[in-house]
């Protein structure tokens, strides 16, 4: 469905400008004494970007016969996985879903 691949497409958009930004935000966490969480914030980065790139895939695999429930089952799990790298300001998590629930329902 068109919805997923929007929602994979936030998500993705996301975990990049946050990659971007990731200098600055580096720098503001080493200044107030918190750069053990860079780290962490490297791995939420990563899960961003491996939920979207999935989901878009999940999306454009709902489009295939036989394979609306594969693609829907990708896209819920890898939506409510992107909650933990913001979702596409949450957007892109909530349209993840309803893409995914169109495609269970889809015949």
């Amino acid at each position: 469905m068109v919805v997923s691949v929007i929602a994979g497409a936030l998500v993705l958009i996301t975990a990049l400008s946050i990659l971007l930004l990731f200098p600055w935000f580096s720098a503001i966490l080493n200044w107030l004494g918190l750069g053990f969480l860079i780290g962490y914030g490297l791995i939420l980065v990563m899960i961003g970007i491996v939920s979207g790139i999935l989901m878009i895939i999940g999306g454009a695999l709902m489009y295939l016969p036989g394979k609306e429930r594969a693609g829907a089952a990708i896209v819920f799990i890898f939506s409510l996985i992107s909650l933990l790298a913001l979702g596409g300001f949450l957007v892109g998590a909530i349209l993840g879903i309803v893409g995914a629930a169109l495609g269970f329902a889809k015949k």
